[in-house]
């Protein structure tokens, strides 16, 4: 004789109605939450798929809009002759330093912050009954202490010959043309053990906290090589008998006034500034951001030399490290509104020079 069935063996379930029954509620229970559930947050759901699909069509967009960074060259002669074509204020052409380069290759010259510190010392501007001219170029004035225009060559480099350049403009500046100390930008770039990076990256807060406590060496020991096999483990014994500078100490500034008042009356600052495709082929002219620019996601460093205003707008007067057929001669007039852009404005100013022969 064949047994009957458990009462608690799933096949129970299919003699029992009672427990049919039950299990038939129990799944129209659980089917009604998940209904509540969808009915509930369907709104939410439906509006942030469309939203991100809606992200994801912008950024094709965006993407498909622009260049491709890894073919595309610098000096594309098409792009060329589209901006000179344009009524824009200035002119473009090609640079000698980024011929054979790709927009990738030269996003990877321009990688500068303005500092790893959290907080800086505020400038206590000083001479500010100052009467400041409208226009000013710090190399026009003092011609002897003009230095020759850096070629940075493949190497973010920026944020160290910025500042070596500004403190040798300040030298000058102080003994009223008759000491030309020019210093180098090589150690920053090279002998740093902790923070920046050699030729991948810097800050320029760095930089001038290195020459507080190394001192900088000038260009007749260490002339600057974008090439350079030098390291921080072989350096202090390559440079320890070359002539060396420290500076006291630097300030930060972010007021238009206070920086032509620091420039007049002590020399050249430094400041980051976001770099844009057109900007590496400028030639002359006003330059100004025009819409649809596609800008490069990390900043440069340069040197503020003067100002001027051009046809009705304030411009500042950049000295770059491009060589000497960017710009004009290595410099270049931007609309003052292109340093308020940067992300992380800092206009570095220095402070209590002095020279000590070691």
């Amino acid at each position: 004789m064949s047994k009957s069935p458990k009462k608690d063996s799933p096949a129970a379930a299919d003699y029992d109605p009672e427990m049919r029954e039950r299990a038939r509620k129990a799944q129209a229970q659980h089917s009604k939450k998940k209904e509540d559930l969808l009915d509930k947050y369907s709104y939410h759901i439906v509006f942030g798929v469309l939203i991100l699909l809606l992200v994801i069509v912008l950024l094709n967009a965006f993407w498909k809009s622009g260049p491709d960074v890894y073919t595309t060259l610098v000096n594309d002669p098409d792009y060329i002759a589209k901006l000179n074509s344009q009524d824009l204020s200035f002119k473009v052409g090609p640079t000698s330093m980024f011929e054979g380069y790709t927009l990738v290759d030269a996003k990877k010259t321009i990688n500068v912050q303005s500092s790893n510190k959290q907080q800086l010392y505020r400038c206590n501007t000083q001479g500010k009954d100052t009467i400041i001219p409208d226009s000013y170029s710090f190399r026009t004035q003092f011609p002897n202490c003009a230095k020759s225009i850096y070629t940075q060559g493949n190497c973010s480099s920026s944020y160290s010959i910025t500042a070596a350049t500004a403190i040798s403009d300040r030298i000058c500046k102080q003994s009223n043309g008759e000491n030309t100390f020019e210093v180098s930008p090589q150690t920053p770039v090279f002998c740093d053990k902790f923070i920046n990076t050699q030729c991948k990256a810097g800050f320029i807060s760095r930089t001038l906290d290195y020459a507080k406590l190394y001192g900088l060496v000038d260009t007749t020991c260490a002339p600057y090589n974008p090439s350079s096999e030098d390291t921080p483990e072989n350096c202090s014994e390559k440079y320890k008998s070359c002539k060396r500078i420290n500076i006291g100490d630097y300030c930060v500034s972010s007021d238009t006034e206070n920086i032509k008042l620091e420039i007049f009356n002590y020399g050249p600052v430094v400041v980051t500034i976001p770099v844009y495709r057109d900007f590496l082929i400028y030639k002359e002219g006003l330059y100004q951001v025009y819409p649809k620019n596609q800008r490069f996601s990390s900043e440069h460093a340069v040197k503020i030399i003067g100002w001027d205003i051009i046809d009705g707008k304030n411009a500042w007067l950049i000295e770059n490290s491009w060589g000497l057929d960017w710009g004009v001669n290595g410099t270049a007039y931007i609309f003052a509104y292109l340093v308020t852009l940067s992300q992380n404005l800092r206009n570095y100013t220095l402070r209590d020079l002095r020279l000590l022969l070691r």
